[in-house]
C-alpha cells in the first residue's frame, strides 16, 4: 500500500482509531521531504526523499493521547527515521 494515493491517510487513521493501537510504523509513504502533520485525533511524522516524490518514505502515525510522550522525531533519510518517547506507566 502506498500513501501517495488520495484517501490512504484517512483509511489508515480509521483503522488505528477503531482499535487499541496507539502508534503505527509506516512504510512507502512516497511523499517529498519530512515533517509532521497534526490532525484532531492523531499526528503523522514522516521522512521521505528530499529530491523526488513517489519513492520510498517512512514514518509514524501517533494517537493524540500518546503524542505528549514523544520527546523527539528525527528524519534521517527516506528509509530511516526515529522517535524517542518518555516511559509510560502501564496500569
Amino acid at each position: 500500500m502506498t500513501m501517495l494515493k488520495p484517501g490512504k491517510t484517512n483509511e489508515i487513521d480509521e483503522q488505528m482509531l477503531s482499535t487499541q493501537i496507539h502508534i503505527i510504523a509506516l512504510q512507502e509513504i512516497r511523499w517529498k521531504g519530512h515533517g509532521q502533520i497534526k490532525k484532531n485525533k492523531y499526528s503523522l511524522y514522516y521522512s521521505c526523499s528530499q529530491q523526488r516524490m513517489g519513492q520510498l518514505g517512512t514514518g509514524f502515525m501517533v494517537r493524540k493521547e500518546v503524542e505528549k510522550n514523544i520527546m523527539s522525531f528525527t528524519p534521517i533519510n527516506e528509509r530511516i527515521c526515529t522517535y524517542t518517547q518518555t516511559k509510560r506507566k502501564i496500569s
